[in-house]
């Protein structure tokens, strides 16, 4: 994981978590911009740009929304019932 604020020791990063029944969302919100990896590198190469991979593999849900004002990524999982 990258540290987008390591420039800037005064940057925030807002992390929701909401649980509704067996459903999980991490909403995490900041004012950088999401850095897409370039479209020629294949996954699992060293590097940058496995995060949203990763992100897409482990959860049910996942939204990435990036503009002038900053990024928000939504993560949704379904827990077991007996979570």
């Amino acid at each position: 994981m990258e540290h987008g604020y390591r420039f800037d020791p005064a940057g925030r990063v807002e992390l929701t978590l909401t649980r509704r029944g067996s459903r999980l969302e991490a909403v995490v919100r900041d004012t950088g911009a999401w850095i897409q990896p370039p479209a020629d590198q294949p996954p699992g190469l060293p590097g940058r740009g496995r995060g949203r991979l990763m992100m897409e593999a482990l959860m049910d849900e996942t939204e990435v929304r990036s503009g002038p004002g900053g990024t928000t990524v939504r993560l949704v999982k379904e827990l077991a019932d007996d979570a």
